[in-house]
């Protein structure tokens, strides 16, 4: 799903990460201080299959992570980490639009259905985020 040559992620649904509804199937520019570290050619382990191998039991009920503690092994869950960059990303003004669209969230009225949201405006909304 990460595309270095055009530097974004593709959520897409597949058979070890189901979305939960078509707004969370998006792409989504990859902020620029996590791109150098994307684009080692040496690291640690290798960048092939699951990222997080061990997060993904479909004894679970085929949910990416599901019933886990993320902060047993990160310090911080996912929930936590997307309400705070929803509360930076609100703080600096930036468009309700580009929040939902960088974050799969389903519109809130007809009119944003047809809303569009460019791929030069989430890259500049997610260097907000430092």
């Amino acid at each position: 799903d990460i595309d270095l040559q055009e530097e974004v992620i593709h959520f897409r649904s597949h058979e070890t990460r189901p979305l939960k509804n078509d707004w969370r199937i998006r792409t989504i520019p990859i902020h620029s201080r996590l791109l150098p570290i994307l684009k080692q050619e040496k690291l640690d382990e290798p960048c092939e299959g699951l990222i997080f191998p061990w997060a993904y039991n479909p004894k679970r009920g085929g949910r990416w992570c599901e019933a886990m503690h993320w902060n047993n092994y990160v310090g911080v869950s996912p929930k936590a980490t997307r309400d705070w960059a929803a509360t930076c990303l609100r703080s600096k003004d930036i468009n309700e639009s580009v929040i939902g669209r960088l974050f799969g969230h389903i519109p809130k009225s007809q009119t944003a259905v047809y809303r569009s949201v460019e791929m030069t405006t989430m890259r500049k909304a997610l260097e907000q985020l430092t």
